[in-house]
């Protein structure tokens, strides 16, 4: 699989997630390479701040029971990652590869979380090695 983009371009469908270390908003540090081929991927890269950020976070967190349950690892962080937005979110699956990917200038512009489950369950109707 190769990847697509290059330089500073943002990171898109079909390209690979690179290795990087973030610290999540609830303070634990995360390792791409602890997740690469063990679970799926949903990036939300958020700035500090924000009342409509801190609403989407909390959105989130309250599904987060769900993500982990179609084996994905949630990660919300305002850290940034090389040619992922920096507000914005990324979705891959176990391999690493980008299936979703959205840059928004307003938090009020980031998909909902609905959406983001969905494509979750996209990833995993893909893969014939992952449990149903």
């Amino acid at each position: 699989m190769k990847v697509r983009g290059t330089g500073g371009s943002t990171i898109g469908r079909g390209d690979l997630v690179p290795h990087f270390e973030v610290t999540a908003r609830d303070g634990r540090r995360v390792r791409y390479g602890e997740l690469w081929q063990r679970r799926s991927l949903v990036f939300v890269a958020l700035l500090d701040g924000g009342a409509c950020d801190e609403e989407y976070a909390a959105q989130l967190l309250r599904r987060e029971p769900g993500f982990a349950a179609e084996e994905a690892a949630l990660v919300i962080s305002a850290d940034p990652v090389e040619r992922f937005p920096r507000r914005g979110v990324v979705v891959a699956d176990r391999w690493g590869e980008v299936v979703f990917s959205r840059a928004v200038e307003a938090g009020a512009d980031l998909p909902a979380v609905e959406d983001l489950l969905e494509w979750i369950r996209f990833v995993r109707s893909q893969c014939p090695e992952c449990p149903p």
